[in-house]
């Protein structure tokens, strides 16, 4: 055999060894890439960000470890950590609506609402009904004190199933008036045409009416009618109304403010720690509570903001930055984590959000 025929035998097993190198490369990287997934899902946020660190150094571009990375540091309160994750898989990436929301969330938690909003309305442009997006952007303008806005959207998110924005628009919305945009895309509108004739045409609202005033592609006609200042949905009070203010039938939603809950539960768990129950649950009993052992030489508070639902489970948890003392990573992990074991009794509410403090004494 002589050296040509080696170097060729050489060199399709090197290519072949390759081969089977890169594949079990990418075997690996997609197994840490679904542990640290179920690690994210299970509230295990510091340890999913070590997993997810170990793919972005062979990989960043990996499917949407950076989101995934992005959206476990802003659990964790690490806003700015977020949103460079979140810029750096635009680099990789461009924009798309899983970017922009946790863009948008972590520019809020950093106190810029006004940039907060315009990664918002990209989500919401992509997904009109995208109930985070729709929440957070409520948020957003409540902070730059535009509570017309703020309730518009904390409602938009009330009607697509989002409790929290129903507790948002019960505590804040009560004197204020948001547009009748707000009524359903499809609804019937009697319009009058010649004679006594009328007909009947379907009309959606968001192309129609804008805040306050008509629409200028709306052609103005005798026979229209126009909604007016009057034509307004109060929420919070005793019920919602649409329609034309001159109308004879008006349509009715009943709106009742659940009263705020100010009972505040404090547990002894040991001797290192105690447990807060308070802003809204504090007088839900609780069931169950997980063991937790906490060792820490910094005394504090971790904060996790909570929501329950009605069998007692908790369904959803994130950290409370302006509230906690502590900022270290385990801690605020491993309150997170413990915070959706614990169990409260039934109630009749779909949904109850409040807070549980970790006071590390």
């Amino acid at each position: 055999m002589n050296i040509r025929n080696i170097l060729i035998i050489l060199i399709a097993v090197f290519i072949t060894n390759s081969g089977i190198l890169a594949q079990a490369i990418e075997e690996e990287v997609g197994f840490k890439y679904v542990k640290g997934n179920y690690l994210f899902d299970s509230g295990r946020y510091d340890e999913a960000i070590q997993i997810y660190n170990d793919i972005i150094k062979s990989d960043p571009s990996f499917k949407d470890v950076l989101i995934y990375r992005a959206n476990a540091k802003y659990a964790l309160g690490a806003y700015k950590g977020a949103k460079k994750d979140g810029m750096d898989y635009v680099q990789l990436n461009g924009l798309n609506e899983e970017v922009c929301l946790i863009l948008g969330k972590a520019e809020l938690g950093l106190n810029n609402p006004m940039a907060a909003v315009s990664y918002f309305d990209f989500t919401i442009m992509k997904n009109k009904e995208n109930v985070d997006a729709l929440l957070y952007r409520g948020n957003s303008f409540f902070e730059l004190e535009d509570d017309v806005k703020a309730c518009t959207d904390w409602h938009k998110a009330l009607r697509l199933g989002s409790d929290l924005a129903k507790r948002q628009a019960n505590k804040y919305c009560q004197r204020v008036a948001i547009p009748i945009d707000e009524e359903p895309k499809e609804k019937i509108v009697e319009v009058a045409n010649q004679g006594d004739e009328m007909e009947t045409q379907n009309t959606d609202n968001e192309e129609v009416l804008s805040v306050g005033h008509q629409n200028e592609d709306i052609e103005n006609s005798e026979n229209s009618t126009f909604p007016t200042m009057d034509d307004v949905i109060m929420i919070g009070q005793d019920s919602v109304y649409y329609g034309d203010s001159n109308s004879n039938t008006v349509e009715e939603e009943v709106i009742v403010p659940v009263p705020m809950d100010d009972t505040v539960e404090l547990m002894e768990i040991d001797e290192d720690l105690d447990i807060k129950i308070f802003g809204g649950i504090g007088s839900r009993k609780v069931k169950e509570i997980p063991e937790i052992l906490i060792l820490s030489d910094t005394e504090g508070q971790v904060v996790v903001d909570i929501c329950i639902d009605k069998s007692g489970n908790v369904i959803s948890a994130s950290m409370n930055r302006d509230e906690s003392t502590i900022s270290s990573a385990g801690l605020i992990s491993l309150a997170l984590r413990k915070s959706r074991d614990f169990r409260f009794e039934r109630s009749r509410e779909s949904e109850q959000c409040g807070k549980l403090a970790f006071l590390i004494k």
